[in-house]
């Protein structure tokens, strides 16, 4: 690949050619004699006047008497006449920038000295050195800044080893990670800083880098788990390995940021959970007192009650708040494949594992809630080791064998009776004990009729809003047949009716939009007005029914004709027409 050749400004060179000439007074005064400088466009840049020892730029009218010399890479001798009509001679040298000529040093003399010429040319080799060494050095600084500055913007701690695996240098973030100024650690080995150094000092060995590695360091107040990832350094020069670079990231900064990535935030709360029920009031009071503690909590209701909502509800009511909240489907995974999913596995642990190995669901619950939905459905043999893993607060990856130690509150849930599943050989005792410290139990949807109302209403607003729509009124003959329901899916189901005939629906949600098992449902109850009634299908009196909506509906919209057509969902022409179907005045 072609280097870029290195280049020098006038106004650089004017600089470093006053510099040099400062530094180097004495062998410029032995000359004495004035010193030019053109570039290779035989243009002048400047001047040093023996005189007043200073470096000008004022363009000395002789200069042009230079054009038709012939310069060249070689120190040459021209004969020329001055200003004045003399004879002289002008000894010309290249100063060579990056071994290109890119200056001529031009003095003017009225003798042909041999000793002037080398003096010379020595000055304008020496010249061409410092400016090329001062710019290469510029850049090496530059460069050096611009990488301290990339890795100390970084929020990984970098740390780089000679190969002898002494510190040459260590970023901010990266001192305060292992808990150290990282001024006082350069030239100390790894073997100092961190517990476990051997796989470091093995790159230096092996020239092989490897990626998300765990490591652990021992501090006074805490032991630190980390992430790290090795880059050998080779000089391309030579092909031999100087060092090694070490990328590394605190374990709970890894946890945070793969739970980002795969959604671990707990999205309700208490407020989120509405109801107006003498029971679910007593429910959501246990429940906040439950969270302002570390206990494990067990939830036994129905399927569709909410319960992820009241455990969402709960983390985020607690002192674990902005931990994670990670949930297992105890019920969807696979049962060959429910260790690995809750404990993760190292790199090589079976068949198809995944290069680097993987996290587990409870070590990115790590300073959080672990909400374990459906645990009836939990394998038994696969009880034990979670148990083990509640007593020892400890977890140990598939295929490997150092423990880490983890910090998590339990939630359960399940819409099984547990203790029916121990009494018939399905669930652990023990493991139920540990589980089941504080016990809530949310009632169906059909113990708790009064939450039914305001129920609807969220659902219908929450799917007409996301229509970018109106929502419509919910009539009180369709509220009638919702609460005789008895609702077997409870809240989901409910949430399921509601979106439906929110869709089906204008204005207004009437009978005709709730699904035909809850009509039929309610078919059989005893009511006195023609409104209540249910169309689930061509034999019932559907005039009947609709000539009473039409004249409740004018009540409503006190006798405003387009305000009750717009109420039933047809066009005012439309209502016309009924109301002279019917002879409704």
């Amino acid at each position: 690949m072609a280097t870029k050749r290195l280049t020098i400004s006038l106004e650089d060179f004017i600089s470093t050619f006053q510099n040099i000439i400062v530094s180097n007074e004495e062998m410029v005064q032995h000359l004495n004699l004035d010193l030019y400088v053109i570039n290779s466009k035989k243009e002048f840049v400047c001047y040093y006047d023996q005189k007043t020892r200073m470096t000008r730029v004022e363009h000395p009218k002789w200069i042009k008497s230079l054009q038709h010399l012939p310069f060249n890479h070689e120190t040459r001798t021209f004969q020329t006449v001055d200003e004045q009509g003399r004879k002289q001679f002008v000894h010309a040298c290249p100063i060579f920038i990056d071994y290109q000529p890119d200056f001529q040093l031009i003095v003017p003399s009225h003798k042909q000295e041999d000793e002037l010429q080398l003096s010379l040319q020595i000055l304008a080799d020496y010249i061409g050195y410092l400016i090329v060494n001062q710019r290469t050095m510029e850049d090496i600084f530059l460069k050096s800044e611009y990488q301290e500055k990339i890795c100390e913007a970084t929020s990984e701690g970098y740390l780089t080893i000679n190969k002898n695996g002494e510190l040459t240098y260590l970023n901010r973030v990266g001192g305060k990670i292992l808990d150290v100024d990282p001024k006082k650690v350069l030239g100390k080995h790894v073997s100092e800083i961190f517990d476990y150094y051997d796989q470091m000092i093995e790159v230096l060995h092996t020239g092989e880098g490897w990626q998300n590695r765990d490591f652990f360091i021992s501090r006074p107040s805490r032991r630190i788990q980390l992430v790290k990832s090795s880059i050998p350094i080779v000089d391309d020069d030579n092909q031999q390995l100087v060092g090694s670079i070490f990328i590394f990231r605190e374990m709970k900064v890894v946890r945070d940021m793969v739970g980002n990535i795969v959604g671990n935030k707990a999205r309700f709360d208490f407020s989120d959970y509405k109801h107006t029920s003498k029971e679910m009031s007593e429910l959501v009071e246990l429940a906040q007192s439950a969270a302002k503690t570390d206990s494990s909590i067990l939830i036994e209701s129905e399927s569709g009650t909410g319960k992820e909502i009241i455990a969402q509800a709960i983390h985020n009511h607690s002192h674990r708040c902005d931990g994670p909240f990670i949930t297992i489907d105890c019920s969807s995974i696979p049962r060959d494949l429910v260790e690995s999913e809750l404990f993760g596995y190292v790199e090589g642990a079976f068949t198809g594992a995944r290069k680097n190995g993987r996290f587990g669901k409870f070590e990115l619950a790590h300073g959080g809630t672990i909400f374990l939905d459906e645990i009836g459905e939990m394998p038994l043999e696969m009880q034990s080791k979670l148990l083990r893993v509640i007593q020892n607060r400890t977890v140990t990856r598939i295929g490997g064998n150092k423990p880490t130690p983890i910090n998590f509150r339990i939630i359960a849930a399940t819409n099984r009776n547990l203790e029916e599943e121990i009494s018939n050989g399905n669930f652990r005792l023990d493991l139920f004990y540990r589980i089941n410290v504080i016990h809530l139990s949310i009632p169906p949807l059909r113990q708790r009729l009064a939450d039914i109302p305001i129920l609807a209403n969220v659902f219908i607003e929450k799917t007409a809003t996301r229509e970018g729509r109106v929502p419509p009124l919910l009539s009180d003959d369709s509220l009638a047949d919702l609460e005789k329901y008895s609702w077997p899916g409870n809240v989901r189901e409910l949430e399921n009716v509601m979106e439906r005939a929110t869709l089906l629906a204008e204005d207004i949600i009437t009978p005709y939009h709730l699904p035909k098992h809850i009509s039929t449902a309610c078919t059989n109850s005893k009511n006195s007005t023609t409104s209540q009634q249910v169309v689930t299908d061509t034999s019932m009196e559907w005039e009947k029914v609709e000539y009473q909506l039409i004249v409740d509906t004018l009540q409503k919209a006190n006798k405003n004709k387009s305000k009750a057509a717009k109420m039933l969902g047809i066009s005012r022409s439309a209502l016309y027409d009924k109301l002279k179907k019917y002879q409704i005045q």
